[in-house]
C-alpha cells in the first residue's frame, strides 16, 4: 500500500483550474473538494468567504526508487520554514514599529533584529519546507502581513543568490522596514477602493522618501537599508520613483526587495482589487524583465522561488491557456512542475481561428511566446475539449492527416523575437528632492 503525504496549502495559492490530486480538506478535516477535478473560481471565493486560510489533501508518496524531492520523511506533513511562535513575534513586532513612529520615538532596534535574525536562521538551515507566507485576514493586517512577507521572500531570494549572513539580514531588515513611510500616508488614501487622483497618487509615492527620513531619525540603521528602503521602487527603464534612477544606479539589493514586494501585492487582497493567483504574479515578474528589474533577476525569482511556496505545478497538464500572441492553447507537459514556460500544444491562432494542424512549442525555447492567462471559464474548456477532440479524430480517420510536428518550422505569427527594449531617454524635469549620497552605498559586503 502506497505511502500518504499530506500536504497543506494557503488559500490565497489556490487559482481557478488548479488539480489536485488527492480530495481538499480543511485543517479541521472537513471535505471541501473532489481530486482531480479543477477548482473553481466560485469555489476558491467561497474559502475565503469563510475565512479558510489553509487547506490540506493527500497524496501518494513516490514508490521506492522514484525521487521523492521535497517530500517529509515517513510521510509527515511538510512543516513551514518559520514556526507559528516566530510569526507571531513578528506579527507583534510590526505593530511595535508602527507605535514607535506614531509617538516619534526610536524604533524597537532589538526586537526587529531578534525577528529577523529568526527570519534568515530558519531559512538557511531549511532544505526542502515550504515558506509559509502570512495572509491577511482584513485589510487593517494588509500592513503587517505585507512587510512580513516581503522581509522572508527577500531572506529566502537572497539566500539563492548567495548573499552572505550579512547581506541575509540586510535584505530581511530592509524588508520588513520598505513601507514605513507609509505610516505617515493617510488611511483614506491608502484603503480607498476607486482609483486615485493624480495628487493623491503623488503623496503615495512619497512613501520611500518618508522611510527613508524615518530611519535616519529614528534608527541607526546603516546606509544600505536606508538605501533600499529608500530606492525600492525605482525601475531599471528610468521610470520609478522618487529619483526616475536607470540601470544599475538603483543597486540590486532595492531590486531583490522590489520583486519581493510586486510578488505579495499582487497576490493578496488589497481595497481597490482582490487578490491575484499564484501564476498571475510570476508572469508580471517575467513582463518586467527589463523594465523594472535586470533580467537576470526576474529570471532568477521566477526559477528558483515557486517550489518553496507550492508543491502542484503553476500550469498543470490538461490546462488551457491564452498566449502572448493570442493563441489559445493546452498545456501537454513541463520539464519542472514550477515552470512558467510549459510545452503547449496551440488549438487556436492568435487571429482566434482554428488552426488546420495543432502545433507544440516548449516555451521554454521560444522567447516569442509566453502565458499570458489561465482559461478557467467552464464553457471556454468544454470548447476548447470539443476542439481538442475533433483533432484527435481527425488523426485517426486518415493517416494523410498525420505529420511531424517536431518538423513543422514554429511560427506562423510574424511576431519578431522579443528583446529587451532600450532604455528610454531620461526626461528632463526639476526634481523636488536631492538624491541623497546613501544611493553610493557600497553593496559588495553583502555576499
Amino acid at each position: 500500500m502506497p505511502q500518504i503525504e499530506r500536504v497543506e496549502l494557503f488559500t490565497k495559492f489556490l487559482y481557478p483550474g488548479m488539480i489536485l490530486k488527492g480530495d481538499l480538506y480543511s485543517m479541521k478535516g472537513e471535505k471541501l473538494f473532489d481530486a482531480r477535478i479543477p477548482l473553481t473560481r466560485e469555489f476558491i471565493a467561497s474559502l475565503l468567504a469563510r475565512g479558510i486560510q489553509k487547506v490540506y489533501y493527500d497524496r501518494p508518496l513516490p514508490e521506492l526508487g522514484e525521487e521523492a524531492q521535497g517530500s517529509s520523511p515517513e510521510g509527515e506533513p511538510k512543516r513551514g520554514m518559520i514556526d507559528d511562535s516566530l510569526m507571531k513575534e513578528a506579527i507583534d513586532v510590526s505593530k511595535e514599529i508602527e507605535e514607535a513612529i506614531k509617538k516619534k520615538s526610536l524604533l524597537p532596534k532589538e526586537a526587529v533584529n531578534k525577528v529577523v535574525d529568526g527570519f534568515v536562521e530558519s531559512i538557511q538551515s531549511s532544505q526542502t519546507a515550504l515558506l509559509n507566507l502570512l495572509d491577511a485576514k482584513n485589510f487593517d493586517e494588509t500592513t503587517y502581513t505585507h512587510m512580513i512577507n516581503v522581509s522572508l521572500l527577500s531572506v529566502l531570494f537572497g539566500k539563492k543568490l548567495n548573499y552572505n549572513e550579512t547581506g541575509l539580514k540586510v535584505l530581511g531588515l530592509a524588508g520588513l522596514l520598505h513601507d514605513i513611510g507609509k505610516t505617515l500616508i493617510s488611511p483614506e488614501i491608502l484603503n480607498k477602493t476607486i482609483p486615485l487622483t493624480e495628487a493623491e497618487a503623488d503623496i503615495l509615492r512619497k512613501h520611500p522618501i518618508y522611510g527613508y527620513e524615518l530611519l535616519k531619525r529614528y534608527s541607526d540603521y546603516g546606509g544600505i537599508v536606508q538605501k533600499i528602503v529608500l530606492l525600492h521602487h525605482e525601475k531599471v527603464s528610468g521610470k520609478g520613483y522618487p529619483f526616475g534612477l536607470r540601470g544599475e544606479q538603483m543597486g540590486e539589493a532595492a531590486q531583490i526587495v522590489s520583486i519581493c514586494d510586486l510578488f505579495d501585492s499582487i497576490t493578496s487582497d488589497h481595497p481597490y482589487r482582490p487578490a491575484r493567483p499564484f501564476w498571475a504574479a510570476l508572469i508580471e515578474i517575467y513582463q518586467q524583465s527589463g523594465i523594472s528589474f535586470a533580467p537576470r533577476l526576474a529570471k532568477s525569482f521566477i526559477t528558483d522561488i515557486p517550489s518553496y511556496l507550492a508543491t502542484e505545478p503553476i500550469f498543470p497538464v490538461g490546462s488551457f491557456v491564452v498566449l502572448s500572441t493570442g493563441e489559445v492553447a493546452e498545456v501537454i507537459d513541463f520539464d519542472n512542475p514550477h515552470t512558467i514556460f510549459p510545452t503547449v500544444m496551440i488549438y487556436i491562432s492568435g487571429n482566434r481561428e482554428i488552426m488546420r494542424y495543432p502545433i507544440q512549442v516548449n516555451l521554454a525555447l521560444d522567447d516569442t511566446r509566453s502565458i499570458r492567462s489561465l482559461i478557467t471559464h467552464e464553457a471556454s474548456i468544454q470548447k476548447l475539449q470539443e476542439i481538442k477532440q475533433k483533432f484527435a479524430e481527425s488523426r485517426q480517420r486518415s493517416e494523410e492527416s498525420k505529420f511531424s510536428l517536431y518538423a513543422m518550422k514554429e511560427g506562423g505569427t510574424g511576431e519578431k523575437s522579443k528583446t529587451t527594449p532600450p532604455l528610454p531617454e531620461k526626461e528632463t524635469k526639476t526634481q523636488e528632492t536631492a538624491v541623497p549620497d546613501v544611493v553610493q552605498e557600497d553593496e559588495s559586503i553583502l555576499k
